[in-house]
């Protein structure tokens, strides 16, 4: 049976349930267990690779902040390689042909890998 064809107070259940049990089996984010030493230092050893440009720059930034963001010195275990396409579109032009706005998307493709086999994780 399809969630649709449920009547509303079964599918507030359910989901009152599925809510329950990621509580009880004390499911978390791994990005809101920074406080947990061991997996503060699996993304401590992370490096990031393949951002060159300014954008990657700022991308790079971003994400140390995220994994390390005491800046601890720890011995490199994991590469994390990041490859990002940017592509614009122009929305607003005024009369004179100057573009005022455009449609920014930006596309990550990334892969993490064990630094000393080279195998994708």
């Amino acid at each position: 049976m399809w969630s649709s064809e449920l009547p509303p107070a079964t599918r507030r259940a359910l989901l009152f349930g599925a809510c329950l049990t990621l509580g009880a089996c004390s499911f978390r984010p791994l990005l809101q267990a920074k406080n947990d030493r061991g997996v503060r230092g699996e993304l401590e050893a992370i490096s990031i690779a393949g951002l060159d440009d300014r954008l990657g720059q700022l991308v790079h930034n971003a994400l140390l902040d995220e994994l390390n963001p005491a800046g601890a010195e720890v011995p490199s275990r994991y590469i994390l390689d990041v490859d990002l396409d940017r592509s614009a579109q122009a929305l607003g032009i005024q009369l004179d042909d100057v573009i005022t706005r455009f449609n920014l998307t930006l596309t990550a493709r990334f892969q993490l890998q064990d630094s000393r086999s080279g195998a994708v994780l």
